[in-house]
């Protein structure tokens, strides 16, 4: 999961570069507590356009699972985004 590039639909950033992908470059977990995932935002040429760190809570932690669908929708609704069905 972590090397898999997410296609999402378009979003503008300040920098006025447009989030074409991303990829969930690394999942650190504190079992039974929370995870923190690093994951990379891409313009359409696949240039790295931002670095995001998104810290789960408690909850949020225990609702993924072994949902890892669950997992992608919830870093779409942290960074604002839509998955693009493949």
């Amino acid at each position: 999961m972590s090397n898999t590039i997410y296609n999402v639909q378009d979003k503008v950033v300040t920098t006025t570069k447009t989030i074409k992908s991303f990829q969930i470059r690394e999942i650190r977990v504190d079992v039974f507590k929370t995870a923190t995932i690093h994951i990379i935002c891409f313009d359409s040429d696949n240039h790295p356009i931002e670095c995001r760190t998104i810290v789960l809570t408690e909850q949020e932690y225990n609702d993924w699972g072994l949902d890892d669908t669950y997992l992608l929708n919830l870093i779409c609704t942290k960074l604002e985004l839509a998955l693009i069905s493949s």
